[in-house]
């Protein structure tokens, strides 16, 4: 064999080896990202299933509370006013709830309602709800987002106070981290009216708390407003105060 044989022979072998490498390569390092992809499309699955949900307020879902007014309280401050309870909804008054911000949607929050001053009504609220349609309860890929941090339903067990057919009604307090009835009493002692002793509140909010799951809460189905009011607010003795209360019914 003469040498440019010899050369041109070497030269294929040497192109032939160049190609083996090439492929073996291109192969070994396509299937490293392929890896990758597959687990970054799992994290994507993983978020696209998520999904918040936007709650509602009692009066968004046609709702109401039942205050049982068997219970009575006494202001020892100021025995002339029937200090008495109060639903606020975020939709009609969102300044009104200052913890609206922390929840995704509306809410409602139920307030100690009574005068401090003996002139005008003073409010504080110590309950917030939030109601949900019962088919998006049901679904594990839904969530609720409270003070930055998501729930799913299945965490809310306990906060659960009201189901019917079509919704759930959970008192979310604990969740939003809001200050303790001590912390708010002692509050309302340091910037409210001097010489007013608000220790009695703790009262008014332990039937509240106690009695809260057992409340009725229905459907506004009454026949007229009155009928409703009647209902509600039976003993409101000051009817500016039973004015304030109807504008929050729902019908």
């Amino acid at each position: 064999m003469d040498r440019k044989s010899f050369h041109k022979m070497a030269f294929s072998c040497y192109y032939i080896l160049f190609l083996i490498g090439i492929l073996l390569i291109s192969g070994g390092c396509s299937s490293l990202p392929q890896t990758g992809k597959e687990v970054q499309n799992e994290d994507v699955d993983d978020k696209t299933q998520e999904n918040i949900v936007f709650g509602k307020s009692l009066k968004q879902m046609g709702l109401t509370i039942l205050i049982n007014d068997s219970a009575q309280f006494t202001d020892p401050n100021r025995k002339n006013y029937k200090p008495t309870f109060e639903v606020v909804n975020s939709d009609v008054c969102i300044s009104c709830i200052k913890e609206a911000g922390k929840l995704k949607g509306s809410m409602s929050s139920i307030d100690l309602y009574f005068s401090d001053s003996g002139i005008d009504m003073n409010q504080l609220a110590v309950k917030y709800l939030q109601g949900f349609q019962k088919e998006e309860t049901m679904n594990e890929q839904n969530v609720v987002e409270i003070n930055s941090k998501k729930y799913k339903f299945a965490e809310l067990r306990e906060n659960k106070i009201f189901e019917d057919e079509r919704w759930v009604i959970y008192e979310l307090s604990d969740k939003l981290d809001v200050a303790d009835i001590d912390e708010k009493i002692h509050q309302l002692s340091m910037n409210g009216v001097d010489g007013y002793d608000y220790t009695w509140l703790k009262e008014m909010y332990r039937y509240l708390d106690l009695n809260l799951k057992e409340m009725i809460i229905y459907k506004a189905l009454a026949s007229t407003s009155a009928d409703l009011a009647g209902i509600l607010f039976q003993g409101v003795i000051n009817s500016s105060q039973a004015l304030t209360f109807s504008s929050n019914i729902l019908l």
